[in-house]
Parts: C-alpha cells; structure tokens; sequence
C-alpha cells in the first residue's frame, strides 16, 4: 500500500502553538550521581534557559541515547545517526547535541537494551518495551516524568499521544507517576468490517447486509445460487483462513465476542475475551456454514496468502477483516474481472445489542529517561521537534519526512505516528471534495487525493485508494465507528506476564486447535466447554490472576 509504506507522510495541520508556558528550572527526577549511572548533561542551570515546549538552551547540553534502526536504513552522502537534518535540527533550535551510546538493527535492540540494564549503564534517555519498562520501574532506574510532560509538552504532543483515548499513558503510569511517554501504533486500522460483493447481490437480488441474519442468507445464497454464473458449484459465502481469526475476528464481535482482548465482567474482575460463552456462540455458526459449504473446505491448512488467491479467482463473495484489501487483495479481483463490486459494510449485529469492535491498542514502545539524567525534559523537547516538525505549523516534509528519496524521519532518537493518521486522512479528504479546497491536505492525503481523481476520470488501477479513501470506503465506515463510539478496547494495559510468557505458546495452540476442529465438525460445540476448562488448568487461571494484579497494583 503506497501510503502505507509512506507512513508519517508529513502533514500541514492547522495547529497554532499556544503560548510558550514559563516554566523554569529543571524538573524532578534528576540527581546527579557519580556511579555507573551517570549522565553526560552539563550542569543543571541550562534548563531555565530552555523555557517552554522549544525554548533553546543557551548553553547547550549533551544527551546520551541509543538507537535501533531497521536493517535496510538509507542515508544520503555524508549523513549518518549521528549526523544528519534532525540531530543538526535538534541541535541549532534547542540546544541539545545527541550522543549515541550504542546503534544496532532492530531485531538485536531488545537484547541490547537488556544488557544495558543488567550493566547499569544506561543513557540519559532510551527506548524500551513494555516489560523493559515495568523492570525499569520496579527497579527504580527512571526519572518521574509527570512534571516535566505537563511543563514541557506542547499542545499537539499531547493530544496525539492521547490519541488512542489515554490508553497508552496509562500504561506508561505507575502509582500516579508518568515512568515514560508511549509510542501508540495504529489504532482504528484495526477494525474489522465486512467486505461484499455487491454485484453477486444485485445478480441474485439480496439486500445488503444489515444483521447477521441477513450475512447468513447472503453468505448461503453466494454459496449455492451460483452468483458468478458459471453452472458450476464452486463459489464459497465467506473466506476464512488457518490463523481463524485473521478473517474471522470480526465474525466473532458480531457475536459480541471478542477474542483477542481482556475485557470486564460484572464483578469489574478482568477476564479473557477468549473463554467466554459468546464465543461458542459465534463457533456454533461457523460449523454451520462450514458444514454446508460456505467457508471453504481446506481453510484449515490455508494461510492467507493461499486463501487471498481464493478471492482473487473470483470465487468468494464475502471476506470479513482489514480496510486496506481493496489496496492488494481484491484490486486483483478487479484486475481479473472488470465487472467485480466489492463494497465495505459495518459489521452488522447478531440480535438488538449494539455491535462493538474489538480493537488491541497495546503499546510496545516507550521512551524513558535514566533516573540520573540532569535534564529529563530533553524527552519532552526531542518530542516536540519531531511533531513539530512533521505536522506542525513549521512543518517541512521535504526536508524531514523524505528528503531526496531517503526516509529521515526514521532518524530520531524519538518519534510517534498518529493512531489515527488514514482515519484522518479520510475526514481531510472528504472535506477537500465537498469545499474543493485542497490547500489543507498534506503530502500523503495530497496524493490520495489525485489517485481518487484518477480513478473519477477512468484509471480502474487507482480503484484500491477509492475504495479506502472515498465516498462510501472502508474508512467511511471505520470514522461511522469512531463516531458512535462503537470500539471496545482490551482493558489489560501492562506487561506480558509470567505465566504469559511462559504458558502464552501452548495456550494459543489450544485455542487453534480446539477452534479449527470445531469449525470443520471434527468436534461438538461443546467441546468449547471442555476447552474453557483445560484453557484455564494450563495457565489461564494464573495469567487471569496475574492479569488483575497487574492491573490492581497500578
């Protein structure tokens, strides 16, 4: 997906910086030491110096970091981590030389960051994991950032790393006390939404779907009213595959089950989605379309780059699951047969109760600050310039986002993607074709924009981007979602746990398991109710202990 790939596009945001708060002096967190853990920060008197979200010091400071980069970083001629737009940026407009401890790729940064724990030579301010963090904590090795993130932040930093409604600082607080500022990953592009094929409806004269009533009709009717016309049995009503709930998952919220997260029972105790009755419920059904023939009859050993191809033929009528398929998987129906319709509808209710969709906004990125650093509002102020920079008022995506064909915005010691960025994209673009006004679009919605025109003006190759972005897209029905607060997100916010870790492996192959036999009719139903039971003797009850301690400790 091209606008995917180009992730943190930057924007042109209407954003006026609200005036510079006076604060002064250093914030908490900072004493100095002589030992292991000490910092390489001058002097803490620069820091009244440095006022507000971008006050410069006078005096500039050094901060120690360290840095994971992906494996195929590209710099241009003679700029490196260390030397480059943003550390220059960071360096002439507040005052702060960065100074890289260690680099390493991506997949060896976790290891990495362990040893510096277990040595106790840590920088002044770092990436961590989620369990990373809680060690860190436990440990006592941060600086309370709760002062200097209200101090310090600006306007903008903290609206988008409350994007994902205050679910990531949460995590990121322990005992009232802000340990780190999250880096929240994207957030409604988890939503799940049903994918039809509309001109299989119209053939066969169905209503679109508005139940799970009206999906099992539609669902039987593409199975065996032979909707693409060619006297053979040989379409199925809906795709699924071996992971189950790859393309399942919102099959289940339509049940008003939700799988993948930690949710509340009456008692307020956290429970998992995955045991619970609704579940069975929504299993009961699959094994009825799977037993009449309307999922497929090997999904059990297809991945989904083999069940992909199945809708790619021509011979699925409904898929349920991401908004970006228009983008690969069914643009290639397209491409196959110019006469394919695929809309995207909301994921329609089993009964009266309103539909919930389940959405997982973990956090697995923190940035901390050593308990020892002199000037811990550096965080906040690298914060500041990276969202400033990338969509602020002054922001200059030609110079920071992408600059000769090289992706800078990856070079940051800190950085944060907004949780909702196509979400916004969509209500940016909407706005654009009503007023027909595209001075407020950024880069990438820029682009979005002329590939919605081209396909306007007859280029079928740019019907993926309408069908995200456009009038009636998979993001219409994602901002449907936002809009009536239709989300329910999962409650456990912390640390894998013990038995999680240890345990989490031969669990999710139970689950796997027990499912996949369920769907296909090589077990009863019931057998679920055998499954909640070894679920919990094989670690299901100590993870759900854990889980709410974890949660109570907080």
């Amino acid at each position: 997906m091209r606008s995917f790939r180009r992730h943190l596009l930057a924007a042109i945001m209407v954003f006026v910086l609200t005036a510079i708060t006076a604060c002064s002096g250093s914030s908490g967190g900072g004493n100095a030491s002589n030992g292991p853990n000490a910092t390489s920060q001058e002097g803490s008197e620069e820091a009244a110096q440095a006022k507000g979200p971008f006050g410069k010091y006078d005096k500039p400071i050094t901060v120690k970091t360290v840095k994971r980069v992906e494996n195929n970083t590209k710099f241009k001629q003679g700029e490196s981590i260390e030397n480059n737009i943003w550390t220059r940026t960071f360096e002439n407009e507040l005052g702060i030389k960065l100074s890289f401890d260690w680099i390493v790729e991506t997949a060896q940064f976790e290891q990495k960051m362990n040893v510096s724990i277990s040595s106790g030579s840590l920088p002044d301010i770092f990436p961590v994991s989620a369990s990373q963090l809680q060690q860190l904590v436990e440990g006592n090795k941060l600086a309370d950032l709760t002062k200097v993130f209200d101090e310090y932040a600006s306007d903008m930093a903290k609206t988008l790393v409350n994007q994902d409604g205050g679910i990531g600082m949460k995590s990121a607080t322990f005992k009232g006390k802000l340990m780190a500022i999250p880096a929240p990953g994207p957030l409604t592009d988890q939503s799940h939404l049903v994918w039809v094929r509309t001109d299989w409806l119209a053939k066969l004269n169905l209503p679109e779907p508005k139940s799970l009533a009206d999906l099992l009709k539609i669902s039987e009717a593409f199975t065996k009213n032979d909707p693409d016309g060619n006297r053979k049995d040989d379409t199925v009503g809906l795709i699924a595959d071996k992971t189950v709930f790859d393309t399942l998952r919102g099959f289940f919220n339509i049940n008003h089950a939700y799988p993948g997260i930690w949710i509340k029972d009456q008692s307020g105790q956290l429970v998992s989605g995955i045991i619970q009755p609704e579940v069975k419920t929504a299993l009961a059904h699959l094994q009825k379309m799977y037993k009449d023939g309307q999922i497929d009859r090997e999904f059990g050993v297809k991945d989904l780059t083999k069940t992909f191809e199945t809708i790619a033929s021509g011979k699925a009528g409904m898929v349920i699951g991401s908004m970006a398929y228009p983008l690969a998987v069914l643009q290639r129906t397209k491409d196959n047969d110019p006469n394919a319709e695929w809309k995207p509808f909301p994921l329609p209710s089993s009964d009266d109760k309103p539909v919930k969709i389940e959405l997982n906004p973990t956090v697995s990125l923190f940035y901390a600050a050593n308990e020892n650093t002199k000037h811990p509002e550096a965080l906040i102020k690298l914060l500041n310039m990276f969202i400033e920079k990338m969509w602020g008022a002054t922001a200059d995506p030609g110079t920071f986002h992408k600059s000769e064909g090289v992706e800078v915005f990856k070079y940051p010691p800190v950085t944060i993607s907004k949780v909702k960025k196509n979400l916004e994209g969509y209500r940016a673009l909407k706005n654009a074709f009503e007023t027909k006004d595209i001075s407020k679009l950024d880069v990438e919605q820029k682009t979005n924009y002329d590939s919605i025109v081209k396909f306007k003006d007859g280029d079928p190759s740019q019907w993926g981007y309408y069908m995200v972005f456009g009038e009636g897209g998979s993001q219409s029905v994602i901002d449907a979602y936002d809009q009536n607060n239709m989300f329910i997100f999962n409650e456990f916010i912390g640390a894998a746990t013990p038995t999680m870790v240890q345990k989490g492996a031969t669990l999710n192959k139970l689950v796997l398991e027990t499912f996949t036999k369920i769907i296909m009719g090589d077990e009863p139903v019931d057998q679920f109710d055998t499954f909640v039971e070894q679920w919990k003797k094989l670690g299901g009850d100590s993870i759900t202990r854990e889980v709410n301690e974890s949660m109570a400790s907080r």
